[in-house]
């Protein structure tokens, strides 16, 4: 099947300036026969990515109630995420520990794992694989549904001995899809875009302060950095300010290895996270001091 997923987002750019009926009438017709059933596509392919997901977890969810009892179960656990938690604690209980400390280069200790995940400090028990991260001095349980998985998925999921190689290609999440199309990540990046508008030179502060690493331009970008977000695997953030034609614009790439790293699921999560903000501490805009992140991002929002 040939996909339209390039050519509908250059005429998505280019359908505000038709003014021609005959070149309108044209594009009514690609909607109609080609885009919208490249779309149906892709929406059956992530309906099935999600069904695949949801199989995984029961099975997990399963393997949990046999262990600790379904009353237990119910009395300890408040809604679904915090089930899904546990699960992804039994999940990260059930491997090697010292296997996942040379694997990942984790320091610890005794008693915890460490890792630093976009800019923050975590520990995961040895004991029962929960989460907490660091605030100032104070270690404080981590209860972000989002940010606990992903930690999960980044230690549990790839089987290797030794972790491969990143390629150094970068791609679009979509293109883990095999349709053409791909997902649109707007509902993590418009508020974010607008934020940004006119602060080029803040927000490339705040990445390199935050770990990132300066790339050179990539199509036209104003911004291209390479962002840790954990040791060993990082991401590529793009960002292109606005102008009287076209709005601002954030990209997150992904190496052509990350599905060795996480589940696709996974990557939604993370990238949410990301663009969001992080949690640890960042500089002020003119680099002046230190400050913590929500005073930074409320000079951008």
């Amino acid at each position: 099947m040939i996909s339209y997923g390039y050519l509908s987002l250059k005429k998505r750019n280019t359908s505000v300036h038709i003014y021609n009926e005959d070149e309108v009438d044209e594009m009514i017709v690609l909607i109609r026969d080609s885009f919208i059933p490249d779309f149906i596509v892709l929406k059956d392919t992530l309906v099935k990515k999600l069904e695949e997901a949801e199989s995984d977890w029961r099975a997990e969810e399963k393997y949990f109630i046999q262990r600790v009892g379904e009353s237990e179960m119910e009395k300890n656990i408040i809604d679904n995420y915090e089930k899904q938690v546990y699960i992804g604690r039994e999940w990260f209980m059930k491997y090697d520990q010292d296997k996942l400390i040379r694997k990942y280069g984790l320091k610890n200790d005794r008693d915890y794992l460490y890792l630093e995940y976009i800019g923050t400090e975590y520990r995961l028990s040895r004991a029962d694989g929960a989460i907490e991260y660091r605030k100032e001095d104070e270690w404080q349980v981590c209860r972000e549904y989002t940010i606990v998985m992903t930690i999960y998925d980044l230690l549990c999921h790839s089987r290797e001995e030794v972790l491969p190689p990143l390629t150094g290609e970068w791609q679009p999440v979509g293109g883990f899809v095999k349709t053409g199309s791909s997902p649109s990540t707007g509902v993590f990046t418009e508020k974010y875009e607008k934020a940004f508008s006119g602060k080029v030179e803040e927000v490339k502060k705040a990445c390199i302060y935050l770990g990132g690493r300066l790339q050179k331009r990539l199509a036209g970008a104003d911004i291209t950095v390479e962002m840790p977000v954990i040791s060993g695997f990082s991401v590529l953030f793009q960002f292109w300010d606005g102008d009287d034609e076209f709005p601002p614009k954030i990209l997150i790439l992904w190496d052509k290895a990350s599905m060795t790293y996480l589940h696709f699921e996974t990557t939604y999560y993370l990238q949410g996270r990301f663009i969001a903000g992080y949690s640890g501490v960042a500089i002020d805009v003119n680099g002046s001091k230190s400050i913590g992140y929500s005073q930074l991002k409320q000079g951008f929002i």
